[in-house]
């Protein structure tokens, strides 16, 4: 029944207008053809239930991890869509509102242009990509089922549009970029019902005139269980994913890894248990032909990252943990030029670079840096959903404890105000003022410390 309403809960939030954003971080790493490496990190806060703002933060560095320098920008009540290079040394960044920002190779800002764009809305049926010296937008959700492309300068001037073969009923993610062993287009796409949960991931050849050269089907099984990554792999294509046992809280236990030669012929799959809270999203190989996967693990109060080491027929190897911390934690593995494993992350607002030895999968020295965030406070909910009481934690790095928790339901109004918190830990029961216990549904809890506030989402099922 819980799992139920999650769903209604959603259906009803959109169809009255009522939408409350849910944020992700971004964490992306880019070599340079200067041999330096990017790391781009973007995070979305709420200033109130109505306002927020989207920084990116950007440092680079070289190949030994040393900063060569770092850049930061804020855009107020803006998602971005894409921070892609440009081929020139440079990012272009897309915003949720069509607007095109440029950033040299000092880390400068600039506004470019506004695409033009009949819609563009903050969903995730659609992203922006590079290809072939354009910017192209990429949607997969149309009224005639199929895949929808406008290609732009990188000046934000239309070029051309143009559909790519049909979709599978209402709804369609896709990834699109130029295979690296044709001359084609090499495109992975979820093709499913967003509704009745079905669906299948597909990884297809596109020509120059936007027709399917081959196509296969990975995984024919309920949308929930799309794969976390596709890379290129000895001259074919890698896929990875997690099936989910539970579509809701997206629960998964196992982990496949398939392989397809560059005419995507099937050539074998590999299956890994995954211990509870697991998912396992980046793949990189060696030149030897050794293939490595990174796990992560979300835990109620920390995460951890672990690396795996997997022969050329992904028989796994060994697996070693390599970083825990008492907040988010994200990683990327990379291969260098020089074919070096390394590994670049973020533990909350500190970045990290570490090489490891591919023989023990040991780390050989990490090095880490702050992050220029523009907010210091930092907020938890566990567990969420809740049904009886949420624990609301608080980091303060001034370690002061001037701190207000305040609830509010998603139309604004104020619930309550908690008091009385353990440290910088505070609990809701549900409750409102008064004592009376609030309706199932979705709230917000707005975090308080002098002039800086953060606010999230809880969501109380009874």
């Amino acid at each position: 029944m819980a799992k139920v309403f999650v769903v209604l809960v959603f259906i009803v939030l959109s169809v009255f207008g009522l939408d409350y954003i849910e944020f992700d971080r971004d964490f992306s790493v880019y070599p340079t053809e200067r041999g330096t490496y990017i790391l781009a990190f973007t995070e979305s806060e709420y200033l109130d239930y109505e306002e927020f703002y989207t920084s990116l933060s950007l440092i680079e560095l070289d190949d030994g991890g040393d900063t060569l320098q770092t850049g930061e920008h804020v855009f107020d009540n803006r998602l971005i869509r894409g921070v892609l290079q440009d081929g020139d040394g440079g990012f272009l960044v897309v915003t949720n509102r069509k607007e095109i920002y440029g950033i040299d190779d000092e880390f400068e800002f600039e506004y470019i242009d506004t695409l033009e764009i009949d819609s563009l809305d903050m969903d995730e049926s659609f992203y922006f990509e590079i290809i072939d010296g354009q910017l192209c937008y990429l949607n997969g959700y149309s009224a005639t089922n199929e895949f929808v492309k406008h290609e732009y300068s990188l000046t934000g001037e239309f070029i051309d549009s143009n559909t790519f073969p049909p979709g599978h009923r209402r709804y369609n993610f896709m990834d699109t970029r130029r295979a690296k062993y044709h001359d084609m287009l090499f495109q992975s796409c979820l093709l499913g019902d967003a509704v009745w949960q079905t669906g299948y991931y597909q990884i297809r050849l596109i020509t120059d005139e936007n027709e399917v050269y081959d196509s296969v089907t990975v995984n024919d099984s309920c949308l929930y269980s799309w794969p976390g990554h596709t890379e290129t792999i000895d001259s074919g294509f890698a896929v990875i994913y997690c099936p989910n046992e539970d579509s809701v809280e997206g629960i998964h236990s196992l982990c496949v890894l398939a392989k397809y030669s560059s005419d995507l012929e099937f050539e074998w799959e590999q299956r890994y248990d995954l211990s509870e809270g697991s998912e396992i999203y980046n793949i990189a190989q060696l030149s030897d032909g050794h293939i490595f996967l990174l796990e992560r693990n979300i835990g109620y109060y920390s995460d951890t990252l672990y690396i795996w080491k997997l022969d050329q027929h992904g028989e796994l190897l060994d697996r070693r943990l390599f970083l825990t911390g008492d907040d988010q934690v994200f990683g990327n593995l990379k291969v260098t030029p020089t074919d070096q494993l390394i590994i670049t992350g973020i533990i909350h607002s500190d970045h990290f670079i570490a090489s490891i030895n591919p023989d023990d999968l040991t780390c050989e020295g990490i090095k880490t840096e702050h992050l220029p965030l523009p907010t210091t406070l930092s907020i938890t909910a566990q567990p969420n959903p809740f049904n009886s009481t949420v624990e609301i934690s608080v980091t303060v790095p001034d370690g002061t404890d001037n701190i207000t928790v305040t609830i509010y339901d998603i139309t604004g109004k104020m619930i309550k105000e908690l008091t009385g918190s353990e440290g910088n830990t505070f609990f809701w029961n549900g409750k409102d003022q008064s004592g009376e216990e609030c309706p199932t549904g979705a709230y917000l809890y707005k975090v308080t410390h002098g002039d800086e506030a953060i606010t999230d989402r809880i969501l109380f099922v009874k």
